[in-house]
């Protein structure tokens, strides 16, 4: 035990790392960067300084509140989801600790530690197989593969790919069939589906197809309103 929490204080805790997450108040800010809101927002200032159209400026002004309001709501109810659900997956791995087999939750698991494995269990981390009695493993999430990858103790080259380390044992995969003992190598992000999670976390959100359209139609209408505006006013000034 004493050794796994020096370990643990080396290695860190085997989970994956959460993005950062935005304030109420950023969220909140963030919504005016869409160009109808800031069409809305403006529209809704200048319309407080025309004469006999304070309420309709300020009823604008409510709009875009309301609207950003909305928006932030959408978003913390998506992020409260994810943290629930991730929540309710506490997987426990039988472990060997001082020369006992424990039950512990997956996050303390630690490189060097020896975890027995059966059919219906998630692999708590990368492994190197140690003993393995029929056993098979689902690794489509990693390698696309349709049918589960049998296992061996047998070592493969150290360059193999992904599909080909038929000797190791994935985070996350599922045992589908058999038992086997491995030997935990690596852990949290440091592991093959934790640099996936590393990957999606550094990727932008990419807008919608009808939130582009929304965006282009924006523009397009501050185009004409600006063209109408340098019109009338020429015309005003002849």
């Amino acid at each position: 035990t004493a050794e796994a929490e020096a370990r643990r204080a080396t290695y860190g805790a085997n989970t994956f790392a959460e993005a950062k997450k935005a304030s109420k108040l950023q969220l909140f800010t963030r919504q005016y960067a869409d160009p109808m809101q800031l069409v809305l927002l403006v529209a809704g200032v200048i319309c407080l300084f025309l004469p006999g159209q304070f309420y309709t400026g300020l009823f604008l002004l409510l709009l875009t509140v309301f609207n950003a309001w909305m928006a932030m709501n959408q978003e913390g109810k998506a992020e409260a989801s994810a943290s629930a659900l991730a929540s309710m997956m506490v997987v426990k791995a039988k472990v060997r600790r001082n020369g006992d087999l424990a039950e512990i939750p997956m996050d303390q698991l630690v490189p060097g530690d020896i975890v027995n494995i059966e059919a219906g269990d998630l692999v708590p981390a990368d492994a190197r197989i140690l003993t393995a009695a029929t056993l098979e493993i689902d690794e489509s999430a990693l390698t696309g593969e349709s049918v589960p990858t049998p296992k061996q103790v047998d070592s493969v080259a150290a360059d193999a790919a992904l599909g080909d380390r038929i000797d190791m044992a994935f985070m996350n995969c599922q045992v589908t069939r058999g038992a086997g003992t491995i030997l935990v190598t690596t852990t949290g992000m440091a592991t093959e589906v934790g640099h996936i999670s590393g990957m999606l976390q550094s990727t932008t959100v990419e807008k919608t197809p009808l939130t582009k359209q929304l965006d282009l139609l924006t523009n397009q209408i501050l185009i004409i309103a600006g063209v109408a505006l340098v019109i009338s006013t020429a015309l005003g000034l002849y």
